[in-house]
This record gives C-alpha cells, sequence and structure tokens, in this order.
C-alpha cells in the first residue's frame, strides 16, 4: 500500500507514448530521482508508462505540520521535499537549454513545446500543485518571506540539477530503454555515471 505523498506522486497523463513524450517523461522523473539521491533521500523505484511517470522515495513529511512549532529538523525535511518537487520541473527546463547549447533544435523545442503547453504529459502541473501546497502549509499565504524561501530553494534544486546533469541523462536514457528502475538500479546508474 501507498503512503499518501507516494499515490500523490502517480501522475497521470493523457500523452501517447512517443519516444518524444518519453522522453520528457523520463527526464523529468530522472531530475526528481538524482535530487532525491543527492539530497541522500534513498530511492524505492522509478517508472514510466503510458498513464505517467513516478519516482518513490523513502523521505515523508507529516501532512499536519504547525509552522510556528517546527523544529530545524521539520524545516530541513521540508525543504528537501520542496527540491524533490522542484527536481522534474526544473530538469525539463534544463534539458532545452542544455539541448539548445548542442544545437539539438528537435530537443530543445520537444521540452519547450512540452513546458508552454502546459501539457499533464510533464507532470510539471501536479508536482508544481504539491510544492504551492507545502509552502501554504508551512507559511500560510505567499508573502515576502514565502518568495525569498521558494527563490532559495529553486537556486539549490538548479545548482543540483545542472551539478549532476550527466547523472539526469544517464538516468533518464534507462528509464527510456527498461520504463522501469528499481531504487537500487537508480541508484547504481547515478553513482557510475
Amino acid at each position: 500500500m501507498r503512503s499518501f505523498l507516494e499515490s500523490r506522486a502517480i501522475k497521470n497523463t493523457s500523452m501517447n507514448t512517443s519516444d518524444e513524450n518519453l522522453k520528457v517523461l523520463a527526464f523529468h522523473e530522472a531530475g526528481h530521482a538524482v535530487v532525491s539521491w543527492s539530497l541522500m533521500i534513498p530511492l524505492k523505484e522509478i517508472r514510466i508508462d503510458p498513464s505517467g511517470g513516478i519516482c518513490l522515495h523513502s523521505l515523508s513529511i507529516i501532512s499536519s505540520l504547525d509552522p510556528v512549532m517546527m523544529s530545524n529538523s521539520d524545516w530541513v525535511r521540508v525543504e528537501i521535499k520542496a527540491q524533490i518537487l522542484l527536481g522534474g520541473e526544473i530538469a525539463e527546463r534544463v534539458a532545452e537549454e542544455m539541448a539548445w547549447l548542442t544545437g539539438d533544435d528537435k530537443t530543445a523545442e520537444l521540452f519547450r513545446d512540452a513546458r508552454e503547453t502546459g501539457l499533464e504529459s510533464t507532470t510539471s502541473l501536479h508536482d508544481r500543485e504539491e510544492f504551492n501546497e507545502l509552502i501554504q502549509l508551512c507559511f500560510g499565504n505567499f508573502g515576502t518571506e514565502s518568495v525569498n524561501w521558494i527563490n532559495k530553494i529553486e537556486a539549490k534544486t538548479e545548482s543540483i540539477i545542472t551539478d549532476n546533469w550527466e547523472k539526469i541523462c544517464a538516468v533518464g536514457n534507462a528509464l527510456i530503454n527498461k520504463r522501469i528502475l528499481s531504487g537500487y538500479e537508480a541508484t547504481q546508474i547515478i553513482r557510475e555515471s
């Protein structure tokens, strides 16, 4: 049985399973996986299929945190969860930028179109919704304090993605080929790349 957070991580899509769409989905899930791994959160499984993608990891947070009573440990867990949630979205954006830089216009347009159309095929909208719920849980609203925190989290996550781009490519390509990776397989691919 999946926990509440694991269930929420399952993405439903209306996409067809063309190689191009699988590539976007695979790199999205690889972003989540590499961010999880880099923050020392053990991976359980990564999967893509016609219904979407999922990256299961062992981090969980209490859905009834009281921001006033949160300890430093609670804040660290929330920050890690936020970075993992943004990992997929930022991996898609970096994939687009890297493709433009290498002259791969077709791949760059693929990632750009997926982001710009807001299709569920990239699953970013679900992650962003969960991210926004996390912000509301911790800050109550989107004020100056939360905006500064979001900017910090986005910068940290982008740094992890760019510093580990080869690892994301390795996991993404493995997902395209195999469609499912155990936590052990994904971790080995990350370590070896």
